[in-house]
């Protein structure tokens, strides 16, 4: 069954694929819509906060107040992260402009610090006692700080990806932020034994912590985003179409699923070794075994993580197989991840994940201890659900290991009752990456309560109801899984 020749010609999409292509459009102007409200507003309240702070800090020189100099600067802190908190998790497009707009905002404090420093030395001067930090020495460090701030802005322009582009942003101000603490730190006893002459740095500690926290507490953006998703956008169903477009990059829905019908392949499942599916380790030539096939025509999209035991998800795959067989009289097609994509552009492959598992005639999910666990199998999960499927086209097949069935059956159990996205794993650094954008774009929190809702309102998991131990309760677990097909 090698794929030979040209592509075939795909028909013009069917009624069910444009219900899909509508779904995916309506997700992607779900993700347009929270990203215009949810960035457009941090971004907004930054730019005014620094706007005032600076007017604030104008206004308030020439008295020298130490009040109005820690507002000002407070003020100025906070819109510096608000403005970082702005770009959501996938944007690196507004990511670039937030660093660059700190940038700009740092750089024309810089410059205008070198005409207030003047205004301040011929204030102070004549007022401070003679020392060795004076007022010069302490600005002209504060302005070296300033320099260090827009020359890690300039880096962070040339990384790659949103995800090391905002990393560097945060690092970037948590530096910056760092360096102000540790140096009104030094000052402070510095001022005691009169070292160094006493002004208003002592009043800016505080600023700086607090800086230093909301630049740290990834938790705090997310929860910052969360809540804003939820005052503009309380309709669930959307924020989930979002996720699932999310995994479509910047594609148009309609292009997407004119691609995927051109790359969507299967494979005869007898032409597939146990010894093949016990490891996850790519192999190019197993993709000559696959055909190209329409959308709709695969029998089954089998979802499975490489972690489980492979003896034991061997054997259940083989059971689905046999019930397969014996109800439609002949093999079964399925879609396996390391068999049907295409190892040298395995990104366009992934972009076309939904429409391949939406192109499949069944799921056949075989959850073992670390299925829910597993980023890919969780994402696919989630897709399966919210594309709309109906649940008889979802076979959950329990891997179970006969001498560690309740073991087994435990872990599973507790990996439900304490799912979190963010801790689930992936073999591929970039493939997390990626997807965690897009998960936490759309909320992290929002994510793990639509996913529990799946694993324990669905019946995903419906031994909890009452299985029974042991081997007989296997083997009806595993009947009530095969009956499915």
């Amino acid at each position: 069954m090698a794929a030979s020749g040209p592509e075939m010609k795909q028909p013009p999409l069917c009624p069910k694929q444009e219900e899909l292509v509508k779904k995916l459009r309506a997700g992607q102007d779900a993700r347009r819509s929270v990203k215009v409200r949810v960035s457009g507003t941090l971004l907004l309240t930054g730019l005014l906060l620094g706007a005032g702070g600076h007017f604030l800090w104008l206004t308030g020189f020439s008295d020298c107040a130490c009040a109005y100099e820690a507002i000002s600067w407070f003020m100025l802190s906070v819109s510096l992260c608000i403005c970082c908190y702005a770009p959501l998790s996938d944007d690196i497009q507004l990511a670039w402009m937030v660093v660059i707009l700190n940038a700009v905002i740092v750089g024309y404090v810089f410059a205008s610090n070198w005409v207030a420093f003047d205004l301040l030395l011929k204030l102070l001067r004549p007022l401070e006692k003679e020392c060795p930090v004076d007022s010069h020495v302490q600005g002209a460090v504060y302005q070296a700080f300033n320099c260090i701030f827009v020359l890690m802005s300039l880096v962070s322009l040339f990384c790659r990806g949103s995800t090391r582009v905002q990393g560097m942003m945060w690092a970037t101000l948590r530096t910056y932020f760092s360096l102000n603490l540790l140096w009104e730190l030094t000052l402070l006893p510095l001022g005691y034994y009169e070292i160094a002459c006493h002004h208003c740095w002592f009043s800016f500690v505080w600023v700086d912590i607090l800086a230093l926290f909301l630049s740290t507490s990834r938790g705090l953006q997310d929860f910052v985003h969360s809540r804003l998703r939820h005052t503009f956008e309380r309709t669930k169903a959307k924020v989930a179409a979002a996720s699932i477009a999310g995994l479509l990059g910047g594609c148009d829905a309609h292009h997407a699923v004119a691609q995927a019908a051109a790359r969507f392949r299967c494979i005869d499942l007898t032409m597939i070794t146990e010894e093949e599916m016990a490891t996850s380790d790519p192999d190019p030539a197993i993709y000559k075994r696959t055909v190209q096939v329409r959308l709709g025509e695969c029998d089954a999209f089998i979802s499975h993580s490489w972690s489980d035991d492979a003896a034991a998800k061997w054997a259940v795959l083989q059971q689905w197989r046999e019930n397969f067989i014996a109800q439609h009289g002949r093999e079964p097609k399925v879609w396996i991840d390391k068999f049907c994509i295409d190892q040298t552009d395995i990104a366009a492959d992934l972009r076309c994940l939904p429409i391949f598992l939406n192109g499949c005639k069944k799921m056949v999910a075989l959850c073992g201890p670390t299925y829910f666990g597993r980023l890919w199998c969780v994402m696919e999960l989630f897709t399966y659900y919210h594309t709309g499927l109906s649940h008889d086209r979802l076979a959950v097949m329990p891997v179970l290991r006969v001498d560690q069935h309740d073991v087994d059956w435990a872990a599973m159990h507790a990996a439900v009752d304490s799912f979190d996205v963010g801790h689930c794993k992936c073999g591929s650094t970039g493939d997390k990456d990626r997807l965690m954008e897009i998960i936490r774009a759309d909320g992290i929190q929002a994510f793990n309560a639509e996913m529990r809702v799946l694993l324990e309102e669905r019946g995903l998991l419906w031994a909890r109801c009452g299985s029974g131990s042991g081997a007989a309760s296997y083997e009806d677990d595993r009947e009530r899984g095969a009956a499915t097909v």
